[in-house]
């Protein structure tokens, strides 16, 4: 029997504090009140009550000192360029319990009223900037490449990293698709691991990455709609390095780009959103603000060698597509005749594609090694809305003009993120496809697959 007083399981006694933060309130733990930031929220990777607390006042003393006021501390300069946190690829997924009573706003909430504002200071958002062990080795495999393809592209490549570093930033979505797509780029490509000498595992690699593309994706969405001539460029470099994740993901089954076999739309609806935020950021400001931003051009000067140089084509294909083509048409002209609508579209798809098979393949042709990516993407952001709605239907010569694109793409397999896919997207076409159709795709599905 114990005595009176020392019951088993008391608890040791502490001194009551209504001044700890709001996580550690929420997870019912003892704050020890550390500031900047307290040691619960530190070892959990979250924001912190008390660094809001202190950009607050630091916005209100800049306030001040705008309007004349003198403050009672000076704020600490901080650079522009430097104005967004980071956070740890670990433990972002924290959440804390909810209760049945809250007495304050939660975070994201203040950060969003605050943004809310005409005018955001810097000071507002500088928080600390971290990386992991992980996040850093994929940073470097971003900045130091094991191959940059055709050596005109090297000076480009190297500009474009730098570019892309500085942009990341200042806006952290940016980088985290900068680290994602390093990631799914490790995790595909053992090899480069080896050079590397690293000793985690490719699936690690590719659970971090996919936890910073899920997060950009997530702060993409939350910044379009304060769209505007500071983020423009931002945005629409975000968008583009979504879609170039989604296809450094490597091929899944049941995803095959213009269409999925649950009936959802496909990758091809992310580079539409590419095409939409490029469309909607030229009404407002000049093309030149969305694509370069305020530091001029986004590229080096192109290298004389690459614009008199024609690339190297397959002679197969260059002797063979004509007739396929004439094969296409003809299906397109009978089946689609008495489609009042739908003909003029399909018709107006097939001649672009036939177009781009004439630049890409004629022996006279001005589309060079660096044009080859926008001459055959150009197709795609070209695509009408009825034709995307009848590739997500899998009407069967929508399907069978999107197998010879596919044909197109597989010239741009020099790019890591590409590898596979489109061997996998004729796999998937031709599984949708009657046996009637089926014999329309042969020629592209045996181009690919002998080339492979």
């Amino acid at each position: 029997m114990l005595p009176y007083g020392t019951a088993k399981g008391s608890r040791r006694s502490h001194r009551k504090s209504r001044l700890g933060c709001g996580n550690c309130k929420r997870r019912r733990i003892k704050c020890d009140e550390i500031r900047p930031a307290c040691s619960g929220c530190l070892r959990h990777s979250v924001q912190c009550d008390y660094q809001l607390e202190e950009s607050s006042s630091s916005v209100f003393t800049a306030a001040e000192n705008a309007k004349g006021q003198p403050a009672a501390t000076a704020p600490r300069k901080v650079s522009t360029k430097r104005h967004q946190t980071f956070i740890s690829s670990y433990q972002t997924n924290f959440r804390p319990p909810k209760r049945a009573h809250r007495t304050r706003k939660s975070i994201p909430e203040q950060l969003l009223q605050c943004s809310s504002s005409e005018r955001i200071f810097p000071t507002l958002s500088c928080r600390p900037f971290e990386f992991t062990i992980i996040d850093m080795e994929l940073f470097h495999n971003f900045l130091n490449p094991t191959d940059y393809g055709e050596s005109e592209h090297h000076s480009a490549m190297r500009m474009q990293q730098n570019q892309l570093s500085r942009l990341g930033f200042s806006f952290p979505y940016v980088l985290r698709l900068l680290l994602a797509g390093s990631g799914f780029q490790l995790a595909r490509r053992p090899e480069i691991m080896k050079l590397q000498q690293s000793a985690i595992q490719g699936r690690d690699y590719h659970v971090v990455a996919e936890r910073h593309y899920n997060i950009a994706i997530r702060e993409v969405a939350a910044a379009v709609p304060r769209l505007n001539k500071e983020n423009c460029h931002a945005i629409y470099t975000a968008a583009v390095h979504i879609f170039v994740c989604s296809l450094a993901m490597g091929p899944r089954p049941g995803e095959y780009m213009a269409f999925r076999e649950d009936g959802q739309d496909g990758l091809l609806s992310l580079f539409i959103g590419v095409r939409t935020v490029l469309e909607i950021s030229s009404k407002l400001f000049s093309p030149d603000v969305v694509l370069k931003g305020d530091e001029g051009e986004s590229g080096s000067e192109s290298d004389p060698a690459a614009e008199t140089t024609g690339p190297v084509r397959s002679s197969t294909i260059a002797s063979e597509y004509g007739y396929w083509m004439d094969q296409l048409r003809h299906l397109i002209e009978s089946e689609l005749v008495r489609e009042g609508t739908l003909n003029p579209v399909y018709r107006t798809v097939f001649e672009r594609l036939h177009e781009c098979y004439d630049a890409v393949y004629s022996p006279f042709s001005p589309v060079t090694t660096a044009l080859l990516s926008p001459c055959i993407f150009g197709w795609l952001y070209r695509l009408p809305n009825a034709f995307m709605f009848g590739l997500r239907q899998r009407h069967q010569p929508a399907l069978v003009i999107f197998s010879y694109f596919v044909l197109l793409l597989d010239e741009l397999t020099w790019n890591w993120f590409l590898q596979d896919w489109p061997r996998h997207i004729l796999i998937g076409i031709h599984r949708n496809l009657d046996v009637y159709h089926q014999q329309y795709i042969q020629w592209p599905m045996h181009c690919v697959t002998s080339k492979a």
